[in-house]
Formats: C-alpha cells, structure tokens, sequence
C-alpha cells in the first residue's frame, strides 16, 4: 500500500511540473469556448424528432423552454459545487468529498469510472450527431445517395480521428481556431434565423398563428400524452449537456471559483436563448405540421430547408457549415481528456503514469486524448443498432445526469463537509440542490423509456438503463479488486495553484 502511494505521488509531483504547460485556460479562452455554444442549430437539427414527432407544435416552443427552465437548477447547483471545489475531477472529486469518510473512496472509485464512462458517451453522441448531419446534408445534394446504419458509423469514426488529429495543432493555435469556428457557427445560425422566414414570405407560404404555434399539441407516436410530452424534452436536454466542460479544467483556470461557475451558467443561457429562437422561428415557418412529421427520414430540420430553399441553394448551405461543425466538436476531445487526466493523477485508472503525461510540444495530455478517442470508437458500435438515434443521444443524457445527481445528492446531506466558494447560491442553496436532484431522478426515469409504446426488443427496446446499470455493476467489482489499492481522493486539496486559497 505504502508503495502504491509513493509511486501515486510521484506521479502527481510530475504531473504538477508539467501543468504549467496546460496552463492556457485562463477566463478569457474559457469565455471564448462559451461562444461556441452560440451554435446550438447544428445539434438541434440532429436531435428534433424528439421535438416534432412527440409534440409538434408544442415540442418546438414548449417542448425546449420548460426542460431549459427545469434543468437551470442543476446548472446551478454544479456551478456552487465547482465553485467550492474547483478540480479537474469534478463530479467524482465532488462526490468523494461530500461523501461519508467511510464511503469516500468507494463513492469516489466508483463514481470515476461512471464518469469515465459518461465522457465517452457525451464524446460518441457528438460525433454521431456530426456524422448523421453530414450524411443528411449529402442526401439532400444527392438523392440517390442513402446512408445505413453502418455508413454513418464508419463516417462518425472519421469524425472522432478527425478530432485527434486536430490535436497535433499547438494548444494555442487551436484556440484561435476554436474562436474563428464559433464565429462561423453564430453567423451561420443568424442567417437561418433571418433567411428562412423571409423565403417563407416570398414564397406566399402562409404562417402559422401564434395561437396554433404556442397553443396546439401534435403527438405522432403511440405514446400516451403525459410519457410523450416528456419526450419532447430530451431535445434540449441532449443540446444543453455541455455547459459544464469549465469545470473539466479547473486547475488550468485562473480565479477558476468564479470564472468558471460564470463560463458554466453563460454557456447554458446562451444556449438555451439562441436554441429557443432557432426552435420557434423554425416552428412559424411550418404551415402544415402533419406533412412535415410524415417525413420518414426524421431529419425534420433538413426538411425544412429543402422545402424552402431548394435542393441545391440547401445542400450547399450546410455543406459549407459542415467542416466547422466537426472541428468546433474536437474541443470536447480535448476538455474530457483532462478528466481522465485527473482520475488517473488521482489514481483511479490504470497506467497512470501514461495517462497523465502532458506533451510538451502540443501542451496537452495527448496520451489521455488516444485513450478517449479509443473508448469512443468502441462505444459508437451501439450506432449499428436500429434505434442507433435513441441510444447514442439518450444514453449521453443518461449518464450525464447520472454523474451530476451523485455530488449534487450528496451535498443536502453533507453537512459540515460542505465548505461553500465565493460563488454560491446562500440560503437558496438547498432547495436548490433539491429540486435538481429530484429533476435529475425523474430525466433518468423517463430517458429509459423505449421510443414507441409497442416496442420490439430487437429493434426498439431501449436498452439504455440495461448498459448504464452494467457500467455501474463493472465499477463496483473493480472496486472491490483493483479499488482496493486506491488510496482516494486527497480531500485536503480543495483546489489547485492559487485556487486553493480561501
């Protein structure tokens, strides 16, 4: 054991002489990653069938702002959590520290590697997302073209090397990079914003009213209303997962207890702003809504824009925007691997020492990069299936939410174990907490749900909470044999560098 620690702290030691070279997330490069979430359209585009074919009208209006406004209080809840603990092992970091001393390395080991496993979903459903919308958009240039299953998983393989390879870029170059691509991506976004109500009424089409709009309510599925509603929701809930990527790289932030709490909130409002213009807007340029959910490709969007703009002037709209749409993914990449980074320094994972070396020409933890791309590349086999849409978007949501209800559940218990940041939500912070655990319990509920009611367990089952449950059966057997070793979460490092001062 005493030789496990020593060589855990060897590590650590190296790993903090080299963090210097990481060390370019400052607030300003956190900002600039915010702005990228200014282009929701793309991940919206990928992901409204939860929308139009569960709710229609309402799914585009009601259906992203009611999920916006429910899950607000988880974002806050893991902004006072970064806040008090800034640390690149967020959630697992978070729930050892919060957890009982004599469950703290068992809820900290275990919770890691549920977090591991979140980070390659989050990174598979992104990559998919990318993949399916490049495939569509080449459909639509040429419609004797069709994309199967395992044509669009070879093309979201491409996405994920594509990724890594963009890592071979400095660190400082890709963040110039990264500020162009959310520029395009904005300025793309306003452009569908403007231009397709205006070809809606140059075209004579007729708008429909605010009342059919904001007041009717379509479902085509055979779901009952209160389940279908429900899964109107995961739109926005999928759009709107990344918003806690600050927190992924604390220790690289400077005055990371409040910028990094602010970068979090930012990013979700935006996002959850700009995707409510895209959803409304889209939805006034729909005269006939029972036309547009018959479409069996359930790329609703695309749809829309061919309708309107035609063939040719559609195709090229968005294979012009489909280059930056992949490389603005490639930052995922890079913010999650500083994860797997920490739970390595921390002792977690195996092959530490590899895990957690920082490449001193590229100033990033390249080992940890190959290492996710791996797992990704693994995991995007579940696109072969049927409900591929369902299970890489979902099981994202699924294991996302997971991770955060742990620490935040943890925190209404943890009493004196709970030290709040200089950001922190007062008196508030408890119902707070509350009401995000129990919104988080009920999303998990209802996200393994299968799509239809009259589902097939070949094709349509959701098999979701079947892999999110073996995932958890897995980190708790390696609890029990290689967890043995692990020495914990070192809680008396509350944050790291100059964030540690209280």
């Amino acid at each position: 054991m005493n030789s496990k620690t020593d060589d855990l702290d060897k590590i650590k030691t190296a790993l903090e002489s080299d963090k210097t070279l990481f060390q370019t997330q400052t607030k300003d490069q956190i900002d600039d990653g915010t702005i990228e979430a200014l282009g929701p359209m793309s991940a919206i585009s990928v992901s409204a069938f939860y929308l139009i074919s569960y709710g229609g009208y309402f799914g585009l209006t009601w259906g992203w702002f009611i999920p916006s406004v429910i899950l607000l209080p988880q974002v806050l809840a893991v902004s006072e959590l970064c806040s008090s603990m800034p640390v690149n092992g967020a959630y697992y970091w978070w729930a050892a520290a919060l957890a009982p001393p004599a469950w703290s390395r068992c809820v900290g080991f275990i919770s890691g590697w549920v977090t591991m496993f979140g980070l390659l979903t989050g990174i598979a459903s992104f990559s998919y997302a990318v993949a399916a919308g490049l495939a569509q958009s080449i459909m639509i240039a040429k419609p004797d073209w069709s994309a199967s299953n395992p044509i669009i998983m070879a093309m979201a393989l491409a996405v994920v090397v594509s990724w890594a390879l963009t890592m071979a870029l400095r660190l400082e170059s890709i963040s110039i990079a990264y500020i162009f691509t959310a520029a395009v991506m904005l300025l793309y976004t306003i452009i569908y914003l403007i231009a397709l109500p205006v070809t809606h009424a140059v075209q004579g089409q007729p708008f429909p009213s605010a009342k059919t709009v904001f007041g009717s309510y379509q479902n085509y599925t055979d779901w009952d209303t209160g389940v279908a509603v429900t899964f109107t929701w995961f739109c926005a809930a999928w759009v709107n997962s990344i918003w806690m990527a600050p927190a992924y790289v604390a220790e690289e932030t400077h005055n990371s207890r409040i910028s990094a709490p602010k970068a979090m909130i930012t990013s979700y409002l935006s996002t959850c702003m700009m995707g409510l213009f895209v959803t409304v807007i889209t939805a006034f340029c729909i005269p006939d809504m029972d036309t547009l959910a018959a479409d069996p490709s359930g790329y609703y969007f695309y749809t829309v824009l061919l309708n309107h703009w035609g063939r040719q002037k559609a195709s090229a709209f968005l294979l012009f925007i489909a280059p930056f749409s992949t490389f603005g993914g490639s930052g995922m990449l890079l913010t999650y691997a500083t994860q797997i980074a920490a739970f390595a320094r921390d002792g977690g994972l195996p092959f530490a020492s590899y895990l957690t070396h920082i490449n001193k020409r590229l100033n990033l933890p390249l080992n940890a990069v190959c290492a996710l791309s791996t797992g990704t590349a693994l995991l995007l086999l579940l696109s072969l299936s049927e409900s591929a849409k369902q299970i890489i978007y979902s099981l994202a949501v699924l294991c996302g939410l997971l991770n955060s209800a742990v620490p935040v559940g943890l925190r209404l218990f943890a009493g004196d174990r709970w030290i709040p940041g200089p950001w922190n939500c007062g008196r508030w912070s408890k119902p707070i907490h509350g009401f995000a655990f129990l919104s988080q319990i009920y999303f998990m509920i209802m996200e393994s749900f299968p799509l239809y009611k009259a589902w097939d367990a070949a094709t349509t089952f959701n098999y979701n909470w079947v892999v999110t449950l073996g995932v958890l059966l897995i980190s708790i057997v390696l609890y029990l044999t290689y967890g043995r070793k692990f020495a914990g979460i070192p809680l008396q490092e509350r944050g790291a560098g100059e964030n540690t001062a209280r």
